[in-house]
């Protein structure tokens, strides 16, 4: 995730400078894994709360341990916490068994737990194939990760390091990497709307990645992670018009609603459009700032926006 690069030391992370936060949470007894998460929770929160005066903006856990063949239903409140910390702004990425496993059918934890904030990884060799013993899953384990013959160093010595243990840490360092692309217009939606930014990061994650014949079909994307790709995604999509957050209808009648959303420092319009859910054409506002009073609606009718 974060070893230091450039410095004449023969191993790079993914991030050269980045803050840790190290809990000791690897386990399989839920317990002490809820009281792990919950501490980098607590952090992010009490950060979204005080407007990073306290706390810590954890953007990403990394989780190299679980249960192998473990049932999600055995450990709700272990699966509930991807929920909790996503919501708060944190992807989740977790590590699947080393075990050559349909985790659709046998279960994992984490990776078989039903969450949009968690993203489940399994491990590719050096030669861009999926190690045979790699759990696989197409509804469960989204991506893969370079994890087999990671190197690490020591105070003393060099070492081997793999698994889907070390292709994990590669996709939440990413996601924390993403995080430092010189675009105001994504700190500032990551900040003003945690839980869309969070889910965005993940779509780019794995939108982004090089397909990968020997996970196509056994992985939910089908492709291996490029770090470069995912960096690009957040560069591509920052600039004049970012990303809207927070976006929410209130004071809603029979034929009105008040749209608001978390303005941007940087923007100067919007173009807001609406429509009767499913029509040909879009009815558009342009607007200095929020909200956006729509009035002259049909009742009992669902609109899109």
């Amino acid at each position: 995730v974060g070893a230091k690069g450039n410095n004449n030391l023969g191993v790079a992370g993914v991030n050269w400078d980045v803050k840790l936060m190290i809990i000791r949470g690897s386990s399989g007894n839920e317990a002490t894994v809820v009281a792990a998460y919950a501490y980098a929770h607590k952090m992010r929160k009490l950060y979204n709360q005080t407007n990073g005066t306290e706390g810590a903006f954890v953007v990403a856990t990394n989780s190299s341990f679980g249960v192998d063949n473990g049932n999600p239903a055995n450990y709700p409140l272990w699966c509930a916490m991807y929920d909790s910390m996503g919501v708060a702004g944190i992807l989740s990425a977790g590590a699947t068994a080393n075990a050559n496993s349909n985790v659709d059918v046998v279960g994992d934890l984490p990776t078989a737990c039903a969450s949009d904030y968690l993203i489940s990884v399994t491990n590719v060799g050096r030669n861009d194939v999926k190690i045979t013993q790699a759990g696989y899953g197409a509804n469960t384990i989204d991506i893969g990760a370079f994890g087999q013959d990671t190197w690490t160093l020591s105070q003393t010595a060099y070492g081997a390091f793999g698994g889907t243990s070390g292709a994990t840490p590669h996709v939440a360092g990413t996601a924390a990497l993403m995080h430092s692309v010189p675009c105001p217009e994504f700190i500032q939606f990551a900040k003003a709307d945690p839980a869309a930014a969070t889910l965005q990061v993940k779509d780019w994650l794995m939108q982004s990645g090089d397909a990968n014949t020997s996970l196509a079909g056994i992985t939910v994307s089908g492709k291996r992670l490029n770090a470069f790709n995912a960096l690009s995604e957040v560069q591509n999509n920052c600039g004049p018009c970012p990303l809207p957050g927070g976006m929410n209808a209130s004071s809603i009648t029979v034929s009105g609603a008040s749209i608001s959303w978390n303005a941007s420092v940087t923007a100067t319009q919007y173009i807001f459009e609406y429509r009767e859910l499913g029509a040909g054409t879009w009815n558009q506002q342009v607007v200095s700032a929020p909200p956006v009073v729509l009035g002259g609606l049909d009742a009992c009718t669902q609109y899109q926006y």
